[in-house]
């Protein structure tokens, strides 16, 4: 029996607005797992201090604050002991250049400035993805969006690929198959969030309550490189990867 590579995909985290309880869930699941690959989908770093949005003067977190925590975040994700970490930078992490871009673009080349450098992903070993583009992994495609949001958003990946797809930003769950007349069949998957619905000032509450879910994703690589993906919601603060109960 053929040994199969584990892949642990770590949806939208917005931190420091992130649901301490779902991370605390991800990192426990994360254990019990043990990956031996970990994917973040983009939006790990919400960057809210460099929003192009009006601010709320109630959060008080600065950029720096901002970005130490998510670089705590990484260190978390580090401590599971996986050999190969990928970060798949999403619009908000791209948030930073377009404030550069925008408000000083004299500084916009300096590498310390750039997402790479200010979460240490080289200097961590991380292979990085900018936004808008996509990384493969064995027969999956991965990328934060592929211009669309959404119910079907998957859907829609899955056919502007045309091939097997896993996006993030959606903050909701969707996994669909799709044949074709060849008799293959392709996937399209996207895996909630982490974030607290309790910070999101972009949204109404009851529709992100209602529509967004937390949970995160799971692979299995064969020596070929198919990759076969389970999403896993989080419910009532408990959830089950790999067979096994995992309680926060």
């Amino acid at each position: 029996m053929s040994k199969l590579q584990r892949i642990l995909f770590v949806p939208d985290t917005h931190r420091p607005y992130h649901s301490v309880e779902a991370w605390r869930l991800l990192l426990r699941a994360g254990r019990a797992f043990q990956p031996d690959r970990v994917v973040v989908l983009g939006d790990f770093a919400d960057a809210y201090q460099v929003s192009d949005h009006s601010k709320d003067p109630a959060r008080r977190h600065s950029m720096a604050d901002e970005l130490a925590d998510a670089n705590t975040g990484l260190d978390e994700l580090e401590a599971l002991g996986a050999t190969h970490y990928d970060f798949v930078e999403g619009n908000h992490e791209q948030r930073m250049q377009r404030y550069l871009w925008g408000r000083a673009p004299e500084l916009a080349s300096l590498p310390s400035l750039r997402v790479p450098e200010l979460l240490n992903l080289h200097k961590r070993g991380w292979t990085y993805t900018p936004f808008k583009k996509h990384i493969r992994i064995g027969k999956l495609f991965v990328t934060h969006e592929a211009g669309n949001a959404g119910f079907d958003a998957h859907r829609k990946a899955q056919h502007a690929f045309a091939s097997n797809v896993i996006i993030g930003h959606t903050h909701r769950t969707g996994y669909a198959i799709v044949g074709d007349a060849r008799g293959r069949s392709h996937v399209g998957a996207m895996f909630g969030w982490l974030g607290d619905v309790e910070t999101i000032d972009y949204a109404h509450r009851i529709q992100a309550m209602r529509d967004w879910n937390h949970g995160f994703g799971v692979g299995f690589m064969e020596p070929d490189g198919a990759i076969h993906l389970q999403p896993v919601p989080m419910i009532r603060n408990r959830c089950v990867v790999a067979g096994e109960l995992v309680r926060g």
